[in-house]
């Protein structure tokens, strides 16, 4: 089943919310930059950095959240 794009990003926040942040930081600097060199579909860009670390939802939880010491 293909989800859509809201419910990948929901699915990655609900799994690792520091990578999630990550992502809409990585989706917001491709946005500007599209905005920077001209290009029309900067929502689009945006969406590309945001899943752009999808792959990390078949990584264990354990793994990707570091515990401070």
């Amino acid at each position: 089943m293909i989800e859509t794009t809201q419910e990948l990003i929901c699915n990655l926040y609900k799994h690792c919310k520091v990578t999630t942040c990550h992502s809409f930081r990585v989706g917001n600097d491709l946005r500007g930059f599209g905005r920077y060199l001209g290009i029309e579909n900067q929502e689009f860009l945006f969406i590309l950095g945001a899943l752009h670390d999808i792959g990390k939802l078949e990584i264990p939880q354990q793994l990707l959240i570091k515990k401070k010491d």
